[in-house]
């Protein structure tokens, strides 16, 4: 006889609560995010395994590089990671995030204590997508109380990795229009990045993959936009947060872009080794797709408003054949109206972090919740498995 087909919810038993969409908020004058600051960053090394973590701290983007239109790449083949970390920190994937935020000392360690969700940028817009009742894949995030209020969303998917089907240009397109960060001529480990900001009531701490990121060169030349993009910030009271952007990080961070390159070892039981370069603004942080159609804007911003990643550039391809990129900014006038129109999802969302902070504050450090999305609802279930997102010196953090 045929195996059963597992479901997300296998071996959870019953549901414990069912997670109703919060109602419409009726203010939104201003926008929700407010002081976003850069805080770590890491590339994963080429011998990093199950087994052997290893991270290269500040680690480096890839750089963008134009190049001649019309050009032809050979569709995406074979197998890529659809959650590195998970593959290589089976339930474990922040541990990274916390090692790469010690050894840049960005973000004082007392202040561990007033966050409220330590998170991926994919789980951000999981939860979203319930909000807006978006039709898509059903989803599952595990998740733990650490310290008194810290909610730790661990997204699970299906399988950490996926085969590409043939038909799709994304990967290529990354590599052909990107380099790696002089003078280094290895391209970049799946590089993260690290932010935190507020989100209404919320502290929140964010990771996410970078594609790419502009050149010095071409960050000079996009001063005009970079300005722009400080005056609408400023106009929605956000002029602190984009001069931070900007900035901030190059300012905290530049004296170790050359740190030395010896490891060091077993913090949180990670290999780390000190190279890459901590002085990128965040503002030159690039977010790429292709695409042979158009664009569903309503699920792509959040992309790049969860990490506040300042530059999209779109692919337009037939076949392969790329023959157009565009290129905006979260000032661009069709992004500022996509957010516009998104505010109240937003606020929709801050509502419901709020419920399931208060869910898992009442079940305790002790006990596994985990949320799981199937037919456009979102359950609450308890989770058998007591394993713990981070050891103990790592929980130390967060009491």
């Amino acid at each position: 006889m045929p195996r059963p087909r597992k479901t997300l919810a296998s071996g959870l038993g019953d549901p414990l609560y069912a997670i109703e969409v919060p109602g419409a908020s009726q203010d939104h004058a201003t926008d929700l995010l407010q002081d976003c600051r850069y805080i770590g960053s890491y590339d994963w090394a080429p011998s990093a395994k199950k087994g052997n973590p290893v991270i290269v701290v500040p680690g480096s983007p890839n750089v963008w590089q134009d190049l001649t239109l019309p050009f032809t790449l050979q569709p995406d083949v074979g197998i890529h990671f659809r959650d590195r970390n998970n593959a290589i920190l089976q339930g474990q994937p922040f541990l990274p995030l916390l090692a790469a935020v010690n050894e840049e000392q960005l973000f004082p360690r007392e202040e561990w204590k007033t966050v409220d969700f330590v998170t991926d940028r994919n789980g951000l817009r999981k939860l979203l997508r319930w909000v807006v009742k978006a039709s898509g894949r059903d989803f599952r995030i595990d998740t733990q109380l650490v310290g008194d209020k810290t909610v730790v969303l661990n997204r699970r998917e299906p399988s950490v990795t996926e085969k590409m089907p043939g038909h799709t240009f994304g990967f290529h397109f990354e590599e052909a229009t990107t380099r790696p960060m002089p003078p280094s001529n290895r391209r970049s480990g799946h590089h993260h990045r690290i932010v935190t900001y507020k989100f209404g009531r919320f502290r929140i701490v964010v990771q996410f993959e970078v594609d790419a990121c502009l050149s010095r060169e071409q960050a000079s030349t996009s001063n005009s936009e970079e300005d722009e993009l400080i005056n609408a910030m400023a106009g929605m009271g956000l002029q602190s947060q984009a001069q931070g952007m900007t900035s901030g990080a190059t300012a905290s961070a530049s004296t170790r872009s050359g740190a030395d390159s010896r490891p060091k070892s077993n913090l949180f039981g990670m290999t780390i080794y000190h190279r890459g370069h901590a002085d990128i603004p965040h503002s030159s942080i690039v977010e790429m797709a292709s695409t042979s159609s158009t664009i569903k804007w309503d699920d792509r911003f959040p992309q790049l408003y969860f990490s506040q990643t300042g530059n999209h550039h779109l692919g337009h391809h037939q076949g392969g054949v790329f023959d157009r990129i565009d290129k905006l900014t979260l000032s661009s006038p069709k992004l500022q109206a996509v957010h516009q129109k998104l505010r109240p999802a937003f606020a929709k969302l801050e509502e419901a972090l709020g419920q399931i902070q208060s869910i898992l504050v009442e079940h305790g450090k002790e006990e596994r919740l985990s949320l799981i999305y199937e037919k456009k609802e979102l359950k609450v279930y308890r989770c058998p498995n007591q394993s713990s997102s981070f050891p103990p010196e790592a929980l130390a953090l967060f009491d």
